[in-house]
């Protein structure tokens, strides 16, 4: 008898583990490149295939001395109730929390919003989806959570010289020349 009750548990759990499917959050794009002084715009996707929730809030961070930020725009087509929108009014540090939800449960998968911002220096920067910082609720009625991040590279801007430089060299080349064959 005990032995049967070891079997259907285990069977039971395996069955759980195998159908469990994660909530994902991530950036498209994962990875790019932007100079000093862009706007940068990332999508926020979510994957809840497998799942649904009603829904929650999550984190965006990034690095607030190489960018500002700008705004958050939820995607119109977003299955959700507008009313639950969470987006933040200002951000004075370097993460905010986002959100979104419905009573009637979302399922699927899209673009939840664009966040965008403008980088202010060079280097190489990393912007994270997480759990949300504190007064956020974290989704609903799911298994697990999977957060991404973004890899940022930011170049400086490299000013190209104008057509005129080039034919003013060249000038000054060719009078070094003239100069060159009269001595």
């Amino acid at each position: 008898m005990k032995q049967s009750a070891k079997i259907i548990t285990t069977s039971l759990l395996l069955v759980t583990a195998i159908n469990a499917k994660a909530i994902t959050l991530s950036f498209d794009p994962d990875s790019t490149e932007v100079q000093v002084g862009d706007q940068l715009s990332l999508d926020i996707l979510y994957d809840l295939v497998g799942e649904k929730t009603v829904g929650g809030a999550f984190s965006v961070k990034f690095d607030d001395n190489a960018f500002d930020f700008m705004s958050v725009e939820f995607a119109a087509d977003l299955p959700d109730d507008p009313a639950f929108r969470v987006k933040p009014d200002a951000v004075d540090s370097n993460a905010f929390n986002l959100g979104f939800g419905n009573f009637n449960e979302i399922t699927g998968s899209g673009i939840a919003a664009t966040v965008t911002f403008k980088a202010n220096k060079e280097g190489n920067f990393s912007f994270d989806l997480g759990a949300p910082l504190a007064g956020g609720d974290p989704f609903q009625n799911v298994s697990s959570i999977n957060y991404s991040s973004a890899q940022v590279q930011v170049n400086a801007n490299v000013v190209p010289l104008p057509g005129a430089v080039w034919l003013l060299l060249s000038g000054f080349a060719g009078l070094g020349v003239l100069k060159k064959k009269r001595a």
